[in-house]
């Protein structure tokens, strides 16, 4: 083994040797480019190497654990409800002469121990469909007209999407319409949106208004009509023409937040949800909540319970 050593250690001072005569060119090291941060449209941006666009890649993995009633459907869970979801974001922006290019996409991978899922609308809530205020997730192409004073307008074509129990996909070559207006300030904000629903060629429309009580107290207010006085239309989904909205939420100084949210429609349903958010650390957030609900009037033919109680709890990690 020793003469084997030497052998190939000779060997290789022999070619070293060789080719000491011949010029030695080192290719030449390969500009380095770091990522650069993008600020101008909020945390989390970077610009695109090579390119001007920005882009922010962000997520989250939940975990929910629900029981007793099913608060939207008045039916008994019979045991615990358990769903798991993968979330993950990708914004980009541009500014173009014609303004700021934006797209948004999610990709979202469910598991749910009953293959029923609800997708909350109003972001502090979990379970915040007990009288559904309409719309689903959905493809769309939109174009936002933003001023300098708080104004902004909004106009949007629309492909629909479905849930558990409807589709709402368009199903031929008019799209969904949605239109809106917005006026932010200080003091909080006010909103209005039309949207026209192609497939059953009926309308809905709701304006919302939020108001800064203090840095760290605010309130809502919801008003909607739908021409189609029905729960199977895709920007109308409570019973009945009309329904209203309310809720509050107070963010503590020590990491949790208090929602509370009140709801009642044109058929009798009434419900009321308050729920704790807790930051544990960051980026990891704890929520217990729990729902009423009241069918009334016209709702009462169409459940097994005229009250509804249910709980849940969040585990979320965002990044």
């Amino acid at each position: 083994m020793k003469s084997l050593l030497l052998g190939s250690a000779a060997a290789l001072v022999a070619a070293s040797g060789a080719q000491a005569a011949d010029a030695i060119v080192a290719p030449e090291p390969e500009a380095v480019e770091y990522v650069r941060v993008c600020d101008a449209y909020g945390a989390g941006y970077f610009y695109i190497p090579g390119t001007e666009t920005c882009l922010r890649v962000h997520g989250y993995v939940r975990y929910d654990v629900k029981g007793g009633d099913d608060v939207y459907s008045g039916t008994d869970r019979n045991g615990w409800d358990k769903g798991a979801r993968f979330a993950l974001m990708f914004n980009t922006n541009s500014e173009t002469e014609l303004g700021t290019l934006g797209t948004y996409t999610q990709l979202r991978f469910n598991y749910t121990s009953n293959n029923s899922r609800h997708d909350g609308q109003y972001g502090d809530f979990s379970d915040d469909r007990d009288v559904a205020d309409g719309g689903v997730s959905t493809g769309k192409i939109a174009y936002t007209f933003t001023g300098g004073n708080g104004f902004s307008a909004v106009i949007a074509l629309e492909q629909g999407g479905e849930d558990v129990d409807n589709d709402y996909t368009i199903d031929g070559y008019m799209p969904h319409v949605v239109g809106g207006l917005k006026y932010a300030g200080g003091w909080g904000s006010i909103a209005g949106v039309v949207a026209y629903d192609s497939v059953i060629e009926e309308w809905a429309t709701k304006v919302r208004g939020d108001v800064n009580i203090t840095d760290r107290f605010s309130v809502w207010l919801q008003g909607a009509y739908s021409s189609a006085a029905t729960p199977n239309q895709n920007y109308g989904q409570w019973g009945g023409d009309w329904a209203v909205w309310g809720g509050a939420k107070f963010i503590a100084p020590e990491k949790a937040t208090f929602n509370l949210q009140a709801a009642h429609d044109d058929w009798g349903k009434t419900a009321v949800t308050a729920n704790v958010a807790y930051q544990l650390v960051p980026g990891f957030t704890i929520t217990p909540e729990v729902s009423y609900t009241k069918f009334g009037g016209e709702w009462k033919d169409t459940v097994a319970e005229d009250n509804a109680w249910g709980g849940i709890v969040r585990f979320q990690r965002s990044f």
